[in-house]
Parts: structure tokens; C-alpha cells; sequence
């Protein structure tokens, strides 16, 4: 319920319809992701983090699964798919 009232707020009526939440995480770069956000919290002395929705097909969703996020194929997708990444 609470990534779909964030999602909302930053979207209004900007989508259609919500299909399916899920939360996919690697341990390894999640054990990463905190340590940094420790280190960013403690030396700007402020949380700064953020939520991202990232938009894209199945077919790049799944490959972002298996292969890892790769910034060389950025602005090649966002259709109608929804990942949304949460710390």
C-alpha cells in the first residue's frame, strides 16, 4: 500500500493501471547499497535518498533481472511496465 501511494503521488493520473508490485533484490549489491548509504548519511549528515520508478517493457525488465542494470541501453525502453526499486 505504501509504494502505491508513493507511486501515485508522483504520478497522479499519469498511468493506467498498477499489475503487479514485486521486490527484487541481490544481497550482494544490497549489502553494498547500505554500507554506502551509511557512509552518504553520516557524511552529508542529511538523508537524501529517493525513491525511483523506472518504466519499462517486460522484455527489459527480465533483462535487468538476469543481466544487472546496464546505463548503455538508457531511453531504449518505458512503455508500459513499472519496476519499482526501493531501498
Amino acid at each position: 500500500t505504501t509504494v502505491i501511494n508513493q507511486f501515485d503521488k508522483t504520478m497522479g493520473n499519469m498511468y493506467q493501471e498498477i499489475i503487479r508490485i514485486e521486490r527484487v533484490q541481490n544481497e550482494r549489491w544490497y549489502k553494498q547499497y547500505l554500507a554506502h548509504s551509511q557512509e552518504f548519511k553520516k557524511r552529508l549528515r542529511a538523508d537524501t535518498e529517493m525513491r525511483l520508478y523506472h518504466g519499462c517493457d517486460e522484455t527489459a525488465a527480465n533483462s535487468i533481472i538476469r543481466d544487472c542494470f546496464n546505463r548503455s541501453f538508457a531511453g531504449k525502453n518505458g512503455k508500459t511496465m513499472f519496476m519499482l526499486c526501493l531501498n
